[in-house]
C-alpha cells in the first residue's frame, strides 16, 4: 500500500522518502509558476488578487495537472514500487551530487508534439 507516497517509485528503503521528494517538488514548482500571486489590482472594495497560475479548463495548478500520474487505484505489494509504467508517470531524476530523487511529472505545453502532456520525470510520452 502506498502510504503518503512511501515506495511510490522506488522499492524498499530506497523508496522510504519518495513521497517527501514528490510532494515537496510539486509545491516548489507551483510556487515558481505563480510569480506575482501576491499582487492585488485596484483599491478599496474593488480589488482583485491575481492569485496563482491555474488552467482555466480544469482549474488545476501546473503541478496538480500531473499529480500522482501512474499511481494505481488499488493496493499493491508493501515495499514495492506503486507506479504503473505509463507515459507521464512518476519517476526518478538524478540531482547534482548524483543522488536519486523520486519526482512527479509536470505539465508541459510542448510535450506530446505540442499537444500538451505530463513530462519531465523520465517517463515522457515519446
Amino acid at each position: 500500500m502506498n502510504v503518503c507516497g512511501e515506495n511510490a517509485v522506488n522499492s524498499g528503503a530506497a523508496g522510504k522518502l519518495d513521497g517527501i521528494s514528490i510532494v515537496r517538488g510539486h509545491e516548489i514548482e507551483e510556487t515558481v509558476t505563480d510569480p506575482g500571486a501576491e499582487d492585488v489590482l485596484g483599491s478599496g472594495t474593488g480589488t482583485t488578487n491575481l492569485g496563482g497560475w491555474y488552467d482555466t479548463v480544469d482549474a488545476n495548478e501546473n503541478g496538480d495537472k500531473c499529480a500522482w500520474v501512474g499511481e494505481p487505484l488499488g493496493g499493491g505489494v508493501p515495499g514495492e514500487p506503486q507506479v504503473v509504467p505509463i507515459p507521464g508517470a512518476m519517476g526518478d531524476i538524478k540531482g547534482n551530487a548524483g543522488t536519486t530523487f523520486a519526482v512527479q511529472s509536470l505539465w508541459s505545453n510542448e510535450a506530446a508534439a505540442g499537444g500538451g502532456y505530463c513530462a519531465g520525470a523520465g517517463t515522457d510520452l515519446l
